[in-house]
């Protein structure tokens, strides 16, 4: 399993309270931190760009699982 250190990571979230925002990034976080990484070469990546739209009456979990799944599939195919 690899490592991926994460220097910085930027959110736009249009359409949320800041209540939201707090408790989907904490989610993408804690998501992130418990991730299998495919790979084990260490390697730098320096930007990744993901667009994920909230679905109609999607649930937080939800969403910060999309958002995971996306980022770690273009971290896998970067590394």
């Amino acid at each position: 399993m690899a490592l991926i250190e994460i220097d910085r990571l930027a959110l736009k979230l249009s359409g949320m309270s800041e209540h939201e925002s707090s408790v989907l990034t904490w989610k993408i976080r804690q998501a992130l931190a418990l991730a299998p990484i495919a790979g084990g070469q260490r390697s730098r990546i320096d930007g990744l760009k993901i667009s994920i739209e909230r679905m109609q009456g999607e649930s937080m979990d939800f969403l910060s699982k999309r958002i995971v799944a996306d980022l770690l599939s273009q971290i896998e195919r970067s590394s």
